[in-house]
């Protein structure tokens, strides 16, 4: 698979080891995300870029190094998880999700939080750094 094409009402959507994905769609009503395996980074730098109204994040098993954050298309996102991502050392943007109320990180030893974290947080989860 190559490319996701538009789906309007599309609310979740989970993907799963497609490397080969090299451009998305749009999806106005898409809430939750999650991906799991090896993305290019331009592929979710364009997730991260729709205007939807994300709520929940969930990026698993991914070998990037940097998570572009925009807050300005993330103003609904109330909770993000990133899971086994070894070699990721940037989330940027994160300290400006105002949004944000859960964060979940858990084995992503390389990942530097210190001044990163938003200070609206109601739930942090730290594991195995």
């Amino acid at each position: 698979l190559l490319e996701l094409p538009t789906m309007e009402s599309l609310w979740k959507l989970e993907i799963s080891h497609c490397p080969s994905l090299r451009a998305v769609g749009l999806f106005p009503e898409l809430s939750v995300l999650k991906l799991s395996g090896p993305f290019k980074t331009e592929v979710v730098d364009s997730w991260l870029s729709l205007n939807s109204p994300l709520e929940h994040l969930e990026i698993y098993s991914s070998p990037l190094v940097s998570i572009p954050l925009r807050p300005q298309y993330l103003t609904s996102l109330a909770t993000l998880r990133l899971l086994f991502c070894y070699d990721l050392q940037y989330c940027d943007g994160l300290v400006s999700l105002t949004s944000l109320r859960e964060l979940n990180v858990e084995e992503c030893p390389k990942l530097n939080l210190h001044r990163s974290l938003p200070c609206n947080l109601q739930k942090f989860e730290l594991y195995g750094r």
